[in-house]
């Protein structure tokens, strides 16, 4: 599902498929420079599993795609964080 078009990107639900681009993403360093660390597999996996999102709280991340490639590029979009045991809505 298509949540943003321009003329560069898609803005997308992400998909189970995404899960080799995104790891390819969160594994890299300087990618992941401001994070404890690099994402594992696992934590790769685990953060994938937002799409439930969607459906629990109707918004999540979506996925940032090139539009002309469909190169899987990144994620933007709206997710609940619990913070010193507050559940509030932030900005990624």
């Amino acid at each position: 599902m298509i949540i943003l078009e321009t003329a560069r990107l898609l803005l997308r639900h992400y998909k189970n498929e995404d899960i080799n681009a995104l790891q390819n993403i969160f594994s890299d360093p300087d990618t992941m420079e401001f994070y404890p660390a690099p994402f594992s597999v696992q934590q790769t996996q685990e953060w994938i599993k937002r799409i439930e999102r969607y459906h629990m709280d109707g918004f999540g991340l979506w996925a940032v795609c090139l539009k002309d490639t469909n190169e899987f590029i990144g994620d933007c979009g709206l997710v609940k964080q619990q913070i010193n045991g507050s559940t509030e809505d932030r900005f990624l």
